[in-house]
Order: C-alpha cells, then sequence, then structure tokens
C-alpha cells in the first residue's frame, strides 16, 4: 500500500479540480488487459445479475397472487388472513 503521506498529497492536489474530473480520471487511468479476461469478475457479476432478476420476479409474481386473493376476498370477515412465504 501507498504511505499515508503520499495520498494526502494527491488528495490535496486533486481537491481543487471539479469531481467529475476526478472520477474521469480515475476510470481512464486504469484499463483491463482485452486478451486475458477476468471470469471471475464475469462469473461474480453474471450471477449477481441472475440472482436479482430471479428474486425480483419471484416477489413479483408473490405480490399478484396476494393481490388477486385479497381483491376476491375483500369484505368477507370470515376470510382467513395468510401470508404467502
Amino acid at each position: 500500500p501507498a504511505p499515508r503521506w503520499a495520498l494526502r498529497s494527491v488528495a490535496s492536489l486533486l481537491l481543487p479540480l471539479p469531481l467529475t474530473v476526478i472520477s474521469l480520471t480515475l476510470f481512464l487511468c486504469w484499463r483491463p488487459p482485452h486478451g486475458k479476461p477476468n471470469w471471475q469478475e464475469g462469473g461474480l457479476t453474471l450471477g449477481t445479475s441472475v440472482f436479482l432478476q430471479t428474486h425480483l420476479i419471484k416477489q413479483h409474481n408473490e405480490d399478484v397472487i396476494k393481490k388477486t386473493w385479497v381483491g376476491t376476498n375483500f369484505g368477507n370477515t370470515n376470510a382467513i388472513h395468510c401470508s404467502i412465504k
């Protein structure tokens, strides 16, 4: 790791610049090698995306079922309230 005094001096040099310039500079300073892809990072990204999509679709389907159940039993005092898990 870099020493703290070096990080402080770099931060003090970048402080007068607008935030967009700093972020653009930091983004463009490092380019990944195209000949050697990072399969772990790609797999983690794809797995996270698939998990989130399936979770959101499942949650949406449960909400639709719950809404239709509540809509059909609206005003029925004898209906048993159940939660979908």
